[in-house]
């Protein structure tokens, strides 16, 4: 699809068409600024969801990942797109099949902090906290890849309507009392904070995902 003045393109909609991904000088967050360019990429790079389920088949794991991580870095989408995706997120990780990629794009979905975008983009307040009492109640997440989807999620900023409760956020804080990411998470929840520059390299990313080329 062209998308017109620097556009982007998909390969018969199909995004395995490239071998591999191709540079883009200030990475994935400059993909597709425009609300329209956005809707239009998404739809090249929206997971398979069936009955509110994300599907993954067999061997295709890697472009899964590809994907889902494109899909989390377009924050002018409709809130109830990102609603349905998050949901399907959730459920992965409920069930224990969640790979890391879905970590990350469930934190950058539901983050209290975009990179780009306007307030008004944030999911509403109470979505995300249902999401974040959820994925407490699981007990076997990955340490790492949880850690950062916490802090993506209970971030708090200097506007208090978009912070979550303080309880949640204390809730979340003594999960990781005694490994190595307490005191980080103390620091981007308890306290207003910004993101850090290798947090925003790995949001970021130095490349296209699979399949879309700039010119």
């Amino acid at each position: 699809a062209d998308v017109g003045h620097g556009a982007v393109h998909a390969g018969h909609g199909d995004v395995r068409w490239l071998a591999r991904p191709r540079p883009l000088d200030r990475g994935r967050h400059v993909l597709g600024r425009e609300f329209g360019q956005q809707m239009q990429l998404m739809h090249e790079v929206m997971p398979d969801l069936k009955n509110g389920k994300l599907e993954v088949k067999k061997g295709e794991s890697y472009f899964y990942k590809e994907k889902i991580r494109a899909f989390s870095s377009f924050e002018l989408i409709e809130p109830s797109i990102k609603v349905k995706v998050g949901n399907a997120l959730l459920e992965r990780m409920q069930k224990g099949i969640a790979v890391d990629a879905d970590y990350f794009a469930l934190g950058r979905i539901g983050a209290r902090h975009l990179s780009y975008a306007a307030f008004s983009y944030l999911l509403p307040l109470k979505i995300v906290e249902d999401w974040i009492e959820k994925l407490l109640e699981i007990k076997d997440l990955n340490e790492k890849e949880s850690a950062f989807l916490f802090i993506q999620l209970a971030r708090k900023t200097d506007l208090k309507e978009f912070n979550i409760k303080e309880e949640l956020a204390e809730k979340i804080t003594e999960r990781f009392k005694e490994t190595s990411y307490y005191n980080i998470l103390i620091n981007s929840i308890l306290k207003i904070s910004s993101l850090t520059e290798k947090e925003q390299s790995a949001i970021f990313g130095e490349s296209l995902p699979i399949g879309l080329s700039i010119n």
